[in-house]
């Protein structure tokens, strides 16, 4: 068996690699949805507060038609700026952070049970990072809650029942009777 020659690398690089922040940018800007999170579709419920649990499954289904069948396609004919120009609703959420922070804390550790108080912010940290959390807005109050990164909104919940920030035309109901989870639900009931 001949002798294997051994390698030492005798170059030195003339710079060092940096690695830099570089936005993903999704066909000419335009908007895309990122639903790659595992805790995307789950839901939860905080006392007066926030709730995304939806009536029944009838409803979700409805909301997934909504969103699936048309949302994701409007969204994906506008850049984040144009869809800015076009409605209030649609911007980043600088002024209620605290508040995703909390509803972001009761869906991942009713999602995973092994995140604790004690690491759960870790958790938070890791999944939004140095992006800028987004609201996008579709119709009857639905509105997509992620973090953006160039023209990617990468979504951590969906905020059903436009509680992030309420108004009189969408919040009349109440909401924090309901208690379906699509991702709870036990399918063989259906």
């Amino acid at each position: 068996m001949p002798k294997k020659k051994k390698f030492t690398e005798t170059s030195k690089p003339k710079k060092e690699a940096t690695e830099k922040y570089k936005p993903l940018i999704y066909e000419n800007g335009k908007i895309m949805i990122d639903f790659s999170y595992p805790f995307v579709f789950n839901t939860c419920s905080i006392k007066n507060v926030f709730i995304n649990k939806v009536k029944d499954y009838k409803e979700h289904l409805k909301n997934n038609r909504i969103i699936f069948s048309e949302a994701v396609n409007y969204f994906s004919g506008w850049t984040f700026d144009e869809l800015m120009r076009e409605s209030k609703h649609n911007h980043s959420i600088k002024d209620k952070v605290d508040l995703i922070w909390r509803i972001l804390k009761q869906l991942l550790m009713e999602f995973n049970e092994s995140f604790t108080d004690d690491n759960i912010e870790n958790v938070i940290i890791n999944y939004i990072g140095e992006e800028e959390i987004w609201q996008i807005a579709y119709k009857q109050g639905i509105r997509l809650i992620g973090t953006r990164n160039g023209s990617v909104l990468k979504l951590l919940f969906i905020d059903y029942h436009h509680l992030i920030y309420p108004d009189e035309w969408h919040n009349g109901e109440d909401f924090y009777k309901y208690s379906f989870c699509p991702m709870t639900y036990d399918v063989s009931k259906i």
